[in-house]
């Protein structure tokens, strides 16, 4: 479905534009207007607090409710900010993917008219799906909904069990109106000031070091997964987070590097002990003198 059809389909879009809504300022003769271009550029100034052409984290997460996954799912370059071009291709795949895309909320939020509803608090199931959506889909599946289950205050549980708990259709997934019920419960712990808060990180490691397993092609070399936070070196050589590095680590990491190391002979440098694995004692002793 293109975007054009989407915009033809307000109920489904959920973004308020109609083929009655006009469009404002000069239209110059001959030049058709693209209403998502227009989009694209308000909800990136609205999210743009600082007005500087990027989006930090804290910005992101005050504007549209990022955690770090979701900031990552922008953030293409890994340089740490989403540009406009970046905040353009992720709003526009989620348009496309879903049907719809959460307004961000400007910097000096504008205080409701009297007897006006209030405004949600809290995010939509679509653009809840939307921030852990790794392969754009417009839902969750076991991988997405294990990095969603803190933030659905349920972080303790086995993946498997939450997805059997919400995958109420059987469908291996969890999709946006499956989470609708989970997520109005939340909200009102919440109000009540008994939502569960999220475990607080004790390491760097803890809070960065999380593996993303790339993906994998017909013909290609398996990869090594990428670790995106700024960890320690021991880290990004132990791949399996198990506290050793073990030649099966190693032995990932320069497969498909092509290159003459030999993991064998690496790991004996580092192995003082010779018991066949490098521990982080052993690692950080092999740097001292």
């Amino acid at each position: 479905m293109t975007l054009k059809l989407l915009l033809l389909l307000p109920p489904v879009l959920s973004l308020g534009l109609t083929l009655q809504d006009p469009v404002e300022g000069p239209v110059e003769p001959g030049v058709e207007r693209d209403p998502v271009t227009e989009l694209e550029t308000e909800y990136f100034a609205l999210a743009d607090h600082d007005a500087n052409g990027s989006l930090t984290f804290r910005e992101a997460a005050a504007s549209m409710g990022l955690s770090r996954d979701g900031f990552a799912q922008y953030d293409k370059d890994r340089d740490g900010l989403i540009s406009e071009a970046e905040f353009r291709t992720r709003m526009r795949t989620l348009l496309e993917r879903t049907g719809t895309f959460q307004k961000p909320i400007p910097k000096d939020k504008q205080v409701q008219p009297e007897g006006a509803e209030p405004a949600p608090t809290g995010p939509t199931p679509e653009s809840f799906v939307g921030l852990y959506d790794a392969d754009v889909d417009g839902r969750l599946g076991p991988a997405e909904l294990a990095k969603a289950a803190g933030a659905l205050g349920l972080g303790k549980l086995d993946p498997a069990l939450i997805l059997g708990q919400l995958d109420k259709d059987k469908s291996g997934f969890v999709e946006p109106l499956e989470l609708a019920e989970v997520l109005a419960l939340l909200e009102e712990l919440d109000a009540a000031g008994l939502a569960p808060s999220l475990p607080t990180a004790e390491s760097i490691e803890e809070l960065f070091g999380g593996a993303e397993e790339r993906p994998v092609y017909l013909g290609s070399t398996p990869r090594p997964p990428v670790i995106k936070g700024p960890v320690r070196p021991y880290r990004r050589l132990d791949l399996d987070d198990d506290g050793l590095i073990e030649i099966e680590d190693l032995n990932r990491l320069v497969r498909s590097s092509h290159s003459r190391l030999r993991p064998s002979a690496v790991l004996a440098g580092f192995d003082l002990d010779g018991d066949g694995v490098v521990d982080r004692e052993e690692f950080e002793a092999s740097f001292d003198g």
